[in-house]
């Protein structure tokens, strides 16, 4: 119990460093032209610790709350959770405050949770699973298509269905939809002038920082293998 507890922590701070180093080492020219490079920098490290500590927390917390024979699930969803995790906090930041979330950091999730969930799919679970996730992630892609959507919007939705689907399953996976629709509903009528009435409220157009509103509840309901 204890090899496997310390190579889950070992397993969870992986994809959070990549991420960081790609954001350090890859800085996106709009942060570095302005003036908030040290931001940028705290709160990627904070992303990092943020991604960890959560992978960590809920990975330990499927190896005590279940048998050895699902160690691979606590595994897949401390990756799962700590890319997620990061890319909550970072974009937190800048898609509040510049609409715009590092396509990098974004890309490089992908391929990592696309690597870990692949093989997790393929060695653990149904060929009847594997083909539904492989048709939602699929589907997914076609976002990138929309014009209205933006890539990191698209990227993000993409992420989610590689990243959290295999963790949450169907079922669960699709109230993390219902969460962002309550959040976004949430940020646009916070954002609505003081005396607005019902039809300008309705009716007018607000920017939505999507990704982190997105990330953030399907890195949440990667605890969901705790309770299973």
């Amino acid at each position: 119990m204890l090899l496997s507890t310390v190579s889950l922590l070992l397993t969870s701070a992986v994809p959070s460093m990549v991420l960081l180093l790609v954001s350090l080492i890859r800085t996106p020219e709009w942060i570095s032209g302005s003036g908030t490079l040290q931001t940028w920098r705290r709160t990627s490290v904070l992303a990092a610790a943020t991604g960890f500590a959560t992978a960590a927390l809920f990975g330990v917390l499927v190896l005590v709350t279940h048998t050895m024979a699902i160690l691979p699930v606590a595994v897949l969803t401390s990756i799962s959770a700590s890319l997620l995790g990061f890319v909550s906090v970072q974009s937190g930041w800048t898609d509040f405050r510049f609409r715009k979330a590092d396509r990098w950091v974004l890309r490089t999730a992908l391929l990592i949770s696309a690597l870990s969930s692949g093989i997790y799919m393929l060695a653990y679970r149904s060929e009847t699973d594997l083909w539904l996730w492989l048709l939602i992630v699929l589907v997914s892609l076609v976002v990138f298509l929309i014009p209205a959507v933006g890539k990191s919007d698209a990227r993000v939705i993409t992420l989610v269905c590689l990243a959290s689907l295999p963790v949450t399953g169907l079922w669960v996976f699709q109230f993390g939809f219902l969460l962002v629709a309550a959040l976004s509903i949430i940020y646009s009528m916070s954002t609505t002038p003081k005396g607005s009435s019902i039809k300008d409220t309705l009716t007018r157009k607000v920017s939505v920082p999507m990704v982190p509103l997105i990330a953030a509840p399907f890195t949440l309901l990667c605890v969901v293998p705790v309770f299973m």
